[in-house]
């Protein structure tokens, strides 16, 4: 059979409104018609026509999987997925593109957060958060042991149990529920998450954490004793030159002198119902990260305070996606001038 001339091409896709598929692999399907086509003699053109393709794309197919005995649908779809399979990770073909995830990478970045700056600052070379994790986990990714500076390591999450809780020692305690409405909805600054975190070394020495609810701002404080004046005090201390308007604990002793930031600084505090953690969910995702820089299994001790603050930082230069691929520096202090302005 003779290719149709080109007369024929362009009339037949003014005929069916040039309706022609955007580009797309080839089903092995369609390879199978390509064959039955192909083997009675019909053209490239033909070809083309029939199943809906490009006149390019039927030439490439039979050109790159034809061999000795011709071209067979099976093995031509064989060839094709061995070539997706060896097809060089994007990241692997730019040095530039590669030094800066892996950079990003070690610095504690998730591919989410790293895809997001990206895009957020209109970078040159942009990969999507799925191409990263496919860096990480090919062969060379795992030369360099990236998967390690990943926050989960493991396929499945443990269960997650929510610590014992003695409320009862807690005077004057207000529920999480009597928050006014901008504290829950995260609209406003200033208004803190705060937990204690322990490790194995010394069951004294602990960190208070807290976390701004709206920017995710974190601050650190180093604790010798878990005794409440000692917990309450090293806030107060910490606090001093930031905007705090509330702190929402749980039910630890270590918060029974909460009355003291209300009395002394004018500080609004809230407490989560006994047992139930997930209630300050946003402290409780950053004790996570924490432990990345300071593993459960740590003496508080060998760290100085130096060390922390060098942590508090990174954890606050690091974007979130939650916040539009932003830091919590940014957000907390632009806020901030926002409401001094408006003051």
């Amino acid at each position: 059979m003779q290719h149709p001339p080109q007369v024929y091409w362009d009339w037949y896709k003014k005929k069916k409104g040039c309706c022609m598929r955007e580009y797309s692999h080839l089903s092995i399907e369609e390879r199978k018609k390509i064959y039955q086509l192909h083997q009675k003699g019909i053209g490239v053109c033909a070809i083309a026509v029939e199943i809906g393709r490009d006149k390019s794309v039927i030439s490439r197919e039979l050109r790159r999987n034809c061999d000795e005995i011709g071209y067979l649908p099976d093995t031509a779809h064989t060839k094709y997925k061995n070539r997706r399979t060896h097809r060089k990770n994007k990241i692997e073909c730019s040095a530039e593109l590669k030094n800066y995830v892996m950079g990003k990478i070690r610095l504690h970045w998730s591919p989410e957060q790293i895809s997001g700056r990206m895009r957020l600052e209109g970078m040159v070379f942009y990969v999507s958060t799925e191409t990263i994790y496919q860096f990480i986990y090919s062969d060379k990714g795992k030369a360099y042991s990236l998967y390690s500076f990943l926050q989960y390591r493991q396929a499945k999450r443990g269960q997650i149990y929510g610590r014992k809780h003695r409320s009862d020692v807690i005077k004057n305690r207000v529920s999480i529920y009597d928050r006014p409405q901008d504290i829950s909805d995260r609209t406003s600054i200033g208004h803190f998450e705060v937990d204690l975190t322990f490790f194995h070394g010394d069951r004294s020495e602990n960190l208070t954490i807290m976390v701004d609810r709206m920017s995710r701002l974190t601050m650190l404080v180093k604790n010798a004793s878990k005794q409440s004046d000692y917990v309450i005090g090293g806030i107060m201390k910490k606090i001093t030159n930031e905007t705090v308007l509330s702190a929402t604990f749980d039910n630890g002793s270590e918060f029974a002198r909460h009355t003291r930031l209300n009395a002394e600084l004018g500080i609004k505090t809230y407490f989560c119902d006994p047992g139930s953690p997930w209630q300050k969910g946003s402290v409780e995702s950053t004790i996570v990260k924490l432990h990345r820089y300071i593993p459960k299994t740590s003496n508080l001790k060998e760290w100085s305070d130096l060390d922390i603050e060098r942590i508090e930082r990174r954890l606050n230069a690091t974007p979130r996606k939650t916040l539009g691929f932003r830091t919590p520096f940014e957000v907390f202090y632009r806020q901030n001038q926002s409401v001094a302005l408006h003051s």
